[in-house]
């Protein structure tokens, strides 16, 4: 929505979606996982693998990866 200039904000995309601006910013956060690493979450379809990478996990790879920066 951002991309397509329907919204102009996370504030403005976070009205349109029911949600709120912190909860918005910790999604669009997990988009910078490195793309390599996006790809594979995408690839996968076993459910007990896909169990493994719980939001609070990405998050803390997401941290790592951000320190290693």
């Amino acid at each position: 929505m951002l991309d397509e200039g329907e919204v102009q904000s996370l504030s403005e995309l976070a009205e349109k979606k029911g949600l709120n601006r912190a909860r918005i910013t910790q999604i669009m956060n997990l988009l910078r996982l490195p793309d390599d690493f996006r790809d594979f979450l995408v690839r996968l379809d076993d459910p007990r693998e896909i169990r493994k990478y719980s939001e609070r996990r990405l998050q803390k790879i997401l941290a790592a990866f951000a320190r290693k920066i």
